[in-house]
């Protein structure tokens, strides 16, 4: 439970760590509770709090508390299951220098020209805008600038495209097998990309944004 609540508290509005460290000691900060109290003890039914949240949750009985819990508890899992079909994939060293090459690039260095063609046939605006209208921004300001790093970049034998190209299709196609929808797609490979490399969280997401450009992501 703690890895599936990326060791924070769970309770809403809540996100202290369920681990507390000092020095090289380690010690434990939370309690498992079961969320729907009359139901027995089963991992869909446990969440770990922080002790402030575990005892508020022991004394709360209102319905709309209980549920708030049940959804975290779908979207921790949700989250987690799909980090775990990806885990065992180990990223092209060469990720890291397409990032790179992103976060030392200065404003003027963007080429903000492209007119991304075909999106609506990955994504639906209809059905997720906020994906949509994200991947769409990204893809006009980041397209032609990401794809002329990746040339570069793959010109000096810095990195291997294919096999990029190759690592990203093969995370879209394990998640898809494992009937994600697009947005948890997206944010799990992204987050995948981030842990792997240490670099922001936005860049990632730009990076992300070209493979389904270029068809490798959703379809």
């Amino acid at each position: 439970m703690l890895a599936e609540s990326n060791n924070c508290c769970a309770f809403p509005g809540c996100d202290k760590s369920l681990i507390l460290t000092r020095g090289d000691l380690a010690s434990e900060n939370y309690e498992v509770s079961a969320i729907e109290k009359d139901k027995d003890a089963e991992p869909l039914n446990l969440i770990a709090l922080c002790p402030d949240c575990f005892l508020t949750y022991q004394a709360e009985s209102r319905k709309k508390i209980v549920t708030a819990l049940k959804n975290v508890k779908k979207i921790l899992v949700s989250a987690h299951n799909s980090q775990q079909s990806i885990s065992d994939m180990k990223l092209d060293s060469g990720i890291v220098s397409v990032l790179t090459s992103l976060n030392k690039l200065k404003f003027d260095e963007y080429d903000i020209s492209y007119d991304p063609k075909q999106l609506t046939d990955k994504i639906s605006p209809e059905k997720n805008r906020m994906l949509y209208q994200m991947v769409k921004n990204q893809v006009i300001d980041n397209y032609l600038t990401i794809q002329k790093i990746i040339i570069n970049l793959d010109k000096q034998g810095r990195i291997d495209y294919e096999e990029i190209q190759y690592q990203m299709r093969s995370m879209y196609k394990k998640l898809k097998a494992a009937k994600h929808d697009n947005l948890t797609i997206f944010n799990t490979i992204s987050e995948k990309l981030h842990k792997a490399t240490l670099q922001d969280i936005y860049f990632c997401q730009m990076i992300v944004s070209y493979f389904i450009q270029k068809c490798e992501v959703l379809e």
